[in-house]
């Protein structure tokens, strides 16, 4: 069966939705019938290929609401982090699904916003935590869960992944805690490395499709790149199923370090990597008795997976509830520390082949010794490290609860 397509934007991180939907068209799965593209001379291959398509072009969202009516079954909507509540409530109106780019939403009460929207319309709107729909994060779930290794005993996970200068320049919200009037809280935690702390609360969650929700949250968050948000932090979690979560993410080491996740069982561990392998041990023991090979995209999983939710309405998808969870915990990290400046001495600029980018000396090791014993940076007598407050979580329901002020 082919289900009729549209799509809000088509450059930049657009471009990857565009291609999904595009195979898929070729598959005959997808029957691409509007575009949103506001630069249209700049993608003008783009917008040639859709026109051949069939597919009509517009300028303006509403005019693409207004004039395909209801004859969309699903709308990708890879636009900046503070469109994507406002979009995706328009389009569940519309009586449009949805494909939302990850994070579903800067706050939780925009997230409350987009459920009511789902509800109404009897819609739903996918989130692209692409993590969650692969084989690994899958199987993993089902270790966890059936008991094999006992239960989930602490979770940690890290990624360094330094960015220069352009990656802040590519558009004007990069960066950025808000833009006018709506907030964005763009950082590592809330965007590159999003997946892997959604992942984390994905799988401390109580069955297959639940995700774990934060209830205290404890937080430190640092800058040294020419930004109003933080480009490192590290959080330590704990949600309602009782599990602990640590995470350690930062932009501004000299040394890159894909993200990798390590879990405690009682009885066994965990140990992941986003591109290498997943290994499971039981009873301590230092040999694997389970090793997952590397696995490809997980965004042509998650297409697969919104598809199928389009014929089976149980089919597995990243639900606005789960992703809401990772905005619950984005929320508490900046309602729980204040952004504090790396200590100017640490602070270096370096050339990185023909870009330049910031990098904060010593950052590495510091952030690999906590990791390693589990901590926060200010639990393990790091001189320039700041502890912030741990914060409840439970009856959460408004970003920001308090105002907010920046360590000076």
């Amino acid at each position: 069966m082919s289900y009729n397509a549209a799509i809000v934007g088509v450059s930049g991180y657009g471009r990857i939705h565009y291609s999904l939907m595009r195979e898929h068209a070729l598959l005959g799965r997808l029957n691409p019938i509007g575009a949103t593209i506001i630069n249209q001379d700049e993608e003008a291959e783009i917008v040639a290929t859709l026109k051949g398509m069939g597919c009509r072009i517009f300028d303006d969202y509403g005019d693409m609401l207004g004039q395909l009516g209801d004859a969309v079954d699903l709308c990708f909507i890879p636009t900046p982090i503070h469109c994507h509540a406002s979009m995706t409530c328009r389009a569940l109106e519309a009586g449009w699904n949805v494909l939302v780019e990850k994070p579903l939403a800067p706050t939780i009460q925009e997230v409350r916003m987009i459920r009511e929207a789902e509800q109404t319309a009897n819609r739903f709107a996918a989130v692209g935590f692409q993590e969650v729909y692969s084989p690994h994060a899958q199987a993993l779930k089902r270790i966890i869960w059936s008991g094999d290794i006992g239960r989930i005993v602490s979770m940690k996970g890290r990624g360094f992944w330094p960015r220069s200068f352009s990656y802040y320049e590519r558009n004007d919200w990069a960066g950025k805690l808000r833009t006018g009037d709506r907030w964005v809280l763009d950082s590592p935690l809330n965007n590159a490395l999003s997946h892997y702390l959604h992942l984390l609360l994905f799988l401390a969650g109580s069955s297959r499709n639940l995700t774990a929700r934060p209830v205290t949250l404890q937080s430190e968050l640092y800058r040294a790149q020419a930004i109003e948000s933080f480009d490192t932090g590290c959080v330590r979690i704990r949600t309602d199923s009782g599990i602990p979560i640590l995470f350690h993410a930062t932009h501004s080491t000299r040394e890159n370090i894909d993200p990798e996740i390590v879990i405690e069982c009682e009885s066994g561990r965990i140990e992941w990597s986003v591109h290498g392998e997943c290994r499971v041990y039981r009873n301590r023991s230092d040999e694997p008795h389970q090793v997952t090979p590397p696995v490809g995209d997980q965004r042509y999983a998650m297409a697969e997976a919104v598809l199928n939710r389009l014929a089976d309405p149980d089919g597995f998808i990243c639900t606005t509830e789960s992703a809401g969870c990772h905005t619950l915990a984005i929320n508490g990290l900046h309602e729980s520390s204040p952004i504090h400046p790396f200590p100017d001495e640490l602070v270096e600029t370096i050339e990185d082949g023909e870009e330049q980018r910031t990098v904060v000396n010593g950052l590495e090791s510091a952030l690999n010794e906590a990791f390693g014993q589990g901590k926060l940076l200010s639990e393990t007598g790091v001189p320039w490290a700041r502890a912030g407050r741990e914060f409840d979580l439970v009856d959460y329901a408004s970003y920001p609860s308090t105002c907010l002020t920046e360590s000076p």
